[in-house]
C-alpha cells in the first residue's frame, strides 16, 4: 500500500507538471479548422455572438501566454502598392508567422501600426541593423488588456506593443484559445525573408 501510495504522489506530482506545462502554450490553429470566407463576411447570429463576446478575457489571457513563445523572423524589404518601401519583419509563432512589424527603411526605426514610412528609394535599407534589434523588441513587447473581434476572420486582434506604440496584433481565434497563423504574411517571409 505504501508503495502505491508513492507512486501516486509521483504520478501527481510529475504528470501534473506536465500537465500544467501542455497547458501554458496555446495551441496554434489548424490551416482546416481556419477557414474564413472568400468573399461575404461572416454575420454571427446574436446567441452565436454572446457566446464569441464571453471569450474576450480568454483571447487576452491566450494571447499574454503565447507572448513568452514569439519568436524572431526573418526580415525583409517591401514595396507597398502605393509604391513606398517598408522593412518588414515576422515574428514566429511555433515556426509560423502570427504578425509583421513595419520599420522604416532608411533608418530603421520601428513604425507603429497605421504610420507609413513615406520612402520611395532607397539604396542601403537598413536590414542588418532591423534584424540584430528584433530580438530585443520581440523581449519587450506588451500584450495590451483589450481585444478587438474581426468578424469577417472569425478570430480577436489582440494588441502588441512596444515603447507606448501598438505595432501590430497578435490574432486568437473566436473560442479564446486558439493562436491564428498569418498563411500570406508566411508565403511572403519565405518568399522575400532573409
Amino acid at each position: 500500500m505504501k508503495k502505491f501510495s508513492l507512486f501516486l504522489i509521483f504520478i501527481l506530482l510529475f504528470g501534473g507538471i506536465g500537465m500544467t506545462n501542455a497547458q501554458e502554450k496555446p495551441a496554434l490553429l489548424a490551416t482546416s479548422a481556419y477557414n474564413p470566407p472568400a468573399q461575404m463576411p461572416l454575420r454571427l447570429s446574436p446567441e452565436m455572438q454572446q457566446k464569441v463576446i464571453k471569450n474576450a478575457t480568454v483571447a487576452i489571457s491566450t494571447a499574454k501566454r503565447a507572448k513568452a513563445y514569439l519568436t524572431p523572423g526573418k526580415v525583409w524589404l517591401w514595396t507597398e502598392p502605393t509604391g513606398e518601401k517598408v522593412i518588414k519583419a515576422a515574428l514566429l509563432y511555433e515556426g509560423i508567422v502570427v504578425t509583421v512589424i513595419h520599420f522604416n527603411p532608411l533608418n530603421g526605426s520601428l513604425l507603429p501600426c497605421g504610420l507609413h514610412s513615406a520612402v520611395f528609394e532607397v539604396k542601403n535599407p537598413q536590414i542588418e541593423s532591423v534584424k540584430s534589434t528584433l530580438p530585443k523588441i520581440v523581449s519587450k513587447i506588451q500584450v495590451l488588456d483589450g481585444a478587438e473581434f474581426r468578424e469577417p476572420e472569425n478570430a480577436w486582434a489582440i494588441p502588441l506593443a512596444y515603447d507606448g506604440m501598438i505595432i501590430g496584433h497578435l490574432k486568437v481565434y473566436s473560442d479564446g484559445t486558439h493562436i491564428v497563423p498569418d498563411y500570406p504574411a508566411n508565403q511572403e517571409m519565405n518568399a522575400y525573408g532573409k
